[in-house]
């Protein structure tokens, strides 16, 4: 029974767990990324949230910093620095509250081209700078890339 209990202790490991909320709302957040790195930024490990925000994850034994990371698209990301004692085998609750990421545009500037053809009613516009390339001599070579694209 003691051999037991100090196979235990000798091989015990830390594990993270907690939830992930909106900041404004409460809400929990499902599907965001929770990312173990080193201290350098090295991915070590990761896990999502499930429907009711929650994670849990075992935590590498062979560290004792690690940055906990949660990320999802539509939030900014939230960064914990954790310190941990992996031979005491606890279990961390760290909790997330992420904040709506908002991108605002000063203006957004869309440019079409023109097609080359155009239709209004009963009358068919060619705009003939789009067929030259400089290889034509007669109006004759134009009409014939016509045909040859839209014939």
């Amino acid at each position: 029974m003691v051999l037991f209990f100090l196979t235990n202790i000798v091989y015990s490991q830390s594990d993270i767990q907690g939830f992930v909320k909106d900041a404004t709302t409460n809400v929990s957040l499902r599907n965001v990324n929770i990312l173990i790195k080193t201290k350098d930024g090295a991915l070590l490990d990761y896990t999502f949230t499930n429907e009711e925000g929650f994670y849990k994850k075992r935590l590498p034994k062979e560290f004792e910093a690690l940055i906990i990371e949660a990320s999802i698209l539509s939030y900014k990301k939230e960064i914990i620095a954790l310190n941990i004692n992996p031979s005491k085998g606890e279990t961390y609750i760290l909790n997330f509250s992420l904040n709506v990421r908002v991108d605002e545009l000063d203006e957004v500037y869309i440019e079409g081209k023109k097609p080359p053809i155009s239709v209004k009613k009963d009358t068919t516009v060619y705009n003939i700078e789009k067929f030259k390339d400089g290889t034509e001599r007669v109006v004759e070579d134009i009409l014939k890339k016509i045909a040859r694209n839209y014939g």
